[in-house]
């Protein structure tokens, strides 16, 4: 059995580069990168899952009303305005807030670090794992293919990273140093195109310590042994998570042969 590949992005629904390089990827493997046809040499290496859009609801959201937009769009009920007389609660106007953040409600180490119980901040876990059917949904496909899927790819944005578990920083695995060789390997074959610096490591080392995220599960829940959080361009400072349209091809182009040399560097087995 061929190795497989997972992609995905638009877990956050502002960071509109992700989806934009899924999408230029899947293009690349049908149409070959010239439009010269499939990559057949590729695809007899491995084979890939694409899901360049995770979180629907919320990127068309961040395209009709608010364009920094990240989270889902479930709907929750806010009691903070909640008072007792007695024993009889009064409100003031309850907020429904709306939405959880896609990357902290994973059924791993859920909850425990940099993550809200408040359903209107931006980083709401949620009311317990997976609840929102964009990660459920998500989490039941490696289960289907346990064991073929190598390589665990979740593409963000900003800051030119490629990141290793764990985000937590209270967990090691006994193959970090090949996680960060594979990663080094990676963003040297990203560099070649147009010189693009990308820093390797923890995303505790370059993010605050966290929990409940995806490529953490992937790696400790689903056993796919390579699985990197990739933050696309830009670099930290503008634009950000606004990159103008002449942004959107040279972040995808420079990150295909990324995702090649892995590939590439895969053992049988």
């Amino acid at each position: 059995m061929k190795p497989a590949v997972w992609l995905d992005g638009g877990a956050h629904a502002r960071e509109w580069i992700a989806p934009a390089v899924a999408t230029w990827m899947l293009h690349a493997l049908v149409e070959g990168e010239k439009g010269l046809g499939p990559d057949y040499e590729l695809l007899k290496m491995a084979d890939f899952y694409i899901l360049p859009v995770l979180n629907p609801d919320g990127y068309e959201h961040s395209h009709t009303h608010d364009r920094l937009w990240m989270k889902t769009r479930s709907r929750f009920q806010d009691r903070s305005d909640d008072y007792y007389v007695g024993w009889f609660p009064w409100n003031w106007g309850s907020t429904e807030c709306v939405g959880v953040d896609t990357d902290r409600n994973w059924d791993y180490r859920w909850g425990e670090m940099d993550s809200s119980r408040d359903p209107c901040e931006d980083n709401y876990a949620g009311p317990h794992p997976f609840s929102e059917p964009e990660t459920r949904a998500v989490s039941e496909f490696p289960a289907e293919h346990r064991g073929q899927i190598k390589v665990y790819l979740s593409f963000h944005a900003y800051t030119q990273t490629w990141l290793t578990p764990s985000t937590e920083a209270l967990t090691s695995y006994g193959d970090d140093g090949i996680m960060m060789e594979m990663g080094k390997l990676a963003t040297a074959a990203l560099a070649d195109m147009y010189g693009s610096k990308y820093q390797v490591g923890t995303a505790a080392e370059f993010r605050k310590p966290a929990s409940g995220l995806a490529h953490d599960w992937a790696k400790a829940r689903a056993g796919i042994k390579f699985s990197y959080p990739v933050d696309l361009r830009d670099s930290i400072g503008r634009p950000g998570f606004l990159l103008p349209g002449s942004q959107i091809v040279p972040p995808a182009r420079e990150t295909w042969p990324a995702v090649k040399a892995i590939v590439d560097n895969l053992t049988p087995g």
